[in-house]
């Protein structure tokens, strides 16, 4: 009796769903779930413009904003993600409630933006649509007051699991009333980003915890670590950076890149004698290719810290022309 109920109510919302969306925005609705991708405007090496933006755009011309708003509960992801931005280029008022109802959205939808095939959560996509320089420049973007809103709800709801989440322990400020949550974050999931958070207080408490990650196994892990460190440069965590650096030095092949650049970002804040000469032990006694990618990113490190300590480094680092503006637009784009 309960299955056949269940299908009854099934039948009754698929029939009144029908009846809310005409006959030839589902058609255009039937082609993207088809494709069932996110496509951008330009895909693949030539820059080639998909059907799949074909459709968003027939969408975006056609449907009501009645349609688009049921359609960002439509069965497919792709169909969810094209109708929300058709409504946020629309900038309709609903937006900012819509985005709210889906922050526990975590259905993955697969992305090909440019030349990049990836995929993120629905929610995920949604937020992207209304940040500043982001999916869309002419679309609906959150005023101060609904940003605060979200990152507190990311904060603060335990079901929201969206990977915005993360960028924002990574990038919110040390505020006193944040670290209790901060660090419950990190004590129940393990969670990474919170520890970069954690470190920003600069607690003298949660140095074991850092310490902790810098001394683990797997270099990946020491990569957080490090850039724990690089927020908290205190001489108690020294020691395992110089074990790092040395355990570095002598690979021939099998870098860790983002681990070697963030050991130098994270060396230079500390300013003083000692990182001076670990620097300096690096330049002297790595070899052939390793000594090449380590000097490539001394460089950058006190090119993006420069300090009167490191004075005459630079002058002795050969570094191309193009690395050099290859390191220019990693330190515009990103801080990792």
């Amino acid at each position: 009796m309960k299955i056949a109920i269940t299908i009854i109510f099934f039948l009754i919302s698929q029939f009144s769903y029908s009846q809310e969306i005409s006959k030839r925005i589902q058609k255009i609705v039937d082609k993207i779930e088809e494709d069932n991708m996110y496509m951008s405007s330009a895909v693949g090496y030539g820059g080639e413009r998909p059907k799949q933006w074909d459709r968003f755009e027939e969408l975006k011309k056609k449907a009501t904003d009645e349609e688009l708003i049921i359609l960002t509960n439509h069965k497919s992801p792709a169909v969810k993600c094209y109708s929300f931005q058709a409504l946020a280029e629309r900038k309709n008022p609903k937006t900012f409630e819509i985005l709210l109802n889906h922050l526990k959205d975590t259905e993955m939808v697969e992305t090909f933006q440019g030349c990049i095939v990836s995929g993120q959560s629905v929610g995920d996509f949604f937020l992207d649509v209304v940040k500043p320089n982001y999916i869309s420049l002419s679309a609906y973007k959150l005023n101060e007051i609904q940003k605060n809103t979200v990152d507190s709800i990311l904060l603060f709801d335990e079901e929201v699991k969206l990977v915005a989440k993360s960028y924002l322990l990574e990038s919110i400020n040390p505020k006193e009333i944040y670290y209790d949550r901060i660090k419950e974050i990190y004590e129940r999931e393990n969670n990474k980003s919170a520890l970069i958070a954690i470190s920003k207080f600069q607690k003298q408490e949660d140095k074991g915890m850092i310490a902790k990650w810098l001394s683990k196994e797997k270099t990946n892990d020491q990569y957080y670590g490090l850039r724990a460190v690089r927020n908290f440069p205190d001489s108690y965590f020294f020691p395992y950076i110089k074990k790092i650096q040395q355990q570095e030095i002598i690979k021939p092949t099998g870098f860790n890149y983002p681990l070697i650049r963030m050991l130098y970002l994270t060396t230079v804040q500390y300013k003083d004698k000692k990182s001076r000469e670990l620097i300096e032990n690096t330049l002297n006694n790595a070899k052939k290719s390793t000594l090449k990618y380590h000097s490539e990113y001394i460089w950058l490190a006190l090119t993006k810290y420069p300090d009167p300590i490191y004075s005459g480094i630079v002058d002795t680092i050969e570094i191309s022309d193009f690395k050099k503006s290859e390191f220019e637009y990693w330190m515009k784009e990103t801080d990792r």
